[in-house]
């Protein structure tokens, strides 16, 4: 779940980056692994199914420079 909402935010093309309140380096290596982490096409299919966020909302990762 965590690598899911990591990457929706990420997936917007208007979105370059994320600030997230890190305590630990611990947390800072756990969202770096979730950045990566690939999360199934159903589970955001599932969303928009439920309407649990919008339709056309881009979920697709973008490609890394």
């Amino acid at each position: 779940l965590g690598a899911a909402a990591l990457q929706f935010t990420l997936a917007h093309p208007a979105v370059v980056s994320a600030v997230c309140g890190y305590r630990t380096t611990a947390e800072v290596d756990t969202n770096m692994r979730w950045s990566k982490e690939p999360v199934p096409a159903g589970f955001w299919d599932e969303l928009k199914a439920d309407k649990l966020i919008p339709f056309g909302a881009p979920t697709e990762p973008k490609a890394s420079p």
